[in-house]
């Protein structure tokens, strides 16, 4: 999966971001940062052809089909496992702004349902 940073949020890459979270003070945004940071590193290798643009926000990682601050698929982690939410499409949601969510405990499991939620959020396989 080729991941792409939003231009609002400038040159440093998405790993970049989460390895600078590792000096902070603050012990669960340091394990947050790293587990994001594998997640992205297991991303950006996995088997696929998607590509998508992302942003980030602290622990939470949002994968989106727009260079922009856009609604898309948002991965928070606890720490250890990933929320995985996603917005449905109009034609499917029951109402505006209806959404998805689930749990992960493994990487594997969390590419799994990443790979899901953009399909079916974005109504693509390729995503952009």
């Amino acid at each position: 999966m080729k991941l792409r940073r939003i231009t609002q949020q400038g040159l440093q890459t998405l790993t970049t971001f989460y390895q600078n979270l590792y000096n902070d003070p603050l012990l669960y945004q340091v394990r947050h940062a790293q587990r994001l940071s594998e997640l992205i590193e297991c991303l950006e290798c996995s088997d696929d052809n998607k590509s998508v643009w992302a942003y980030t926000q602290d622990t939470m990682l949002i994968l989106t089909d727009q260079d922009g601050y856009t609604p898309g698929v948002q991965i928070l982690t606890n720490g250890d496992g990933f929320t995985i939410t996603y917005p449905l499409a109009e034609t499917e949601a029951p109402w505006h702004g209806a959404c998805v969510e689930g749990y992960a405990s493994t990487i594997p499991e969390a590419i799994r349902m990443i790979n899901i939620a953009l399909t079916r959020a974005f109504g693509t396989d390729n995503v952009i």
